[in-house]
């Protein structure tokens, strides 16, 4: 049996809120984009958007580079959608917050053990962009955080997911996530 050790691994909390909006509103309008896995661990579960981290690569590049590859969202300046200017902007301090995705098999154990760094970016256009999943995400699409908890509880949306989102909004929105961009 081949031993499995922990891999290093990031995921993104993406979030978009209505420009202008005081903080009650921004929040109770808040959007995070999730994406449908296409591969094992979590095959056809929503999760944020993440993968592992190469040999030699900082966490906020492992970050920005799994975000344009399952979402297309880029670090660019900007990108002008449908004659609105959308900004990805992240929170370039590092990780918020660390979790475990611990994967066990009935045959052999543990299959998988990610130790996974939650990094913070904000998308400011007027609307949500739109998102085409690729890469190993089939399909991605933007969530209120009532629709995630609700999809968490009836199994579509991996454990833990809505308990990270609730972490970065309450930052967020206590002026502890500030983001460059």
């Amino acid at each position: 049996m081949t031993a499995v050790i922990p891999r290093a691994a990031v995921s993104v909390v993406v979030r978009w809120s209505e420009p202008f909006a005081n903080s009650v509103q921004s929040r109770s309008n808040a959007r995070y984009l999730l994406v449908q896995r296409g591969k094992e661990p979590n095959k056809g579960m929503w999760s944020l958007p993440g993968g592992k981290i190469e040999l030699g690569e900082k966490t906020l590049d492992a970050a920005k580079r799994e975000l344009m590859e399952e979402t297309g969202l880029t670090t660019s300046v900007s990108t002008i959608i449908k004659q609105d200017r959308c900004i990805l902007r992240w929170h370039t301090d590092g990780p918020f917050a660390c979790s475990d995705s611990i994967h066990h098999s009935q045959t052999s154990g543990v299959s998988f053990h990610y130790v996974i760094s939650q990094c913070f970016a904000e998308v400011t256009s007027s609307s949500p962009p739109n998102i085409i999943a690729s890469d190993d995400a089939m399909d991605a699409r933007w969530w209120s955080v009532d629709e995630m908890k609700d999809a968490e509880n009836e199994g579509t949306v991996i454990e833990g997911v809505g308990s990270v989102v609730e972490r970065s909004e309450k930052l967020y929105t206590s002026g502890l996530l500030e983001c460059e961009g």
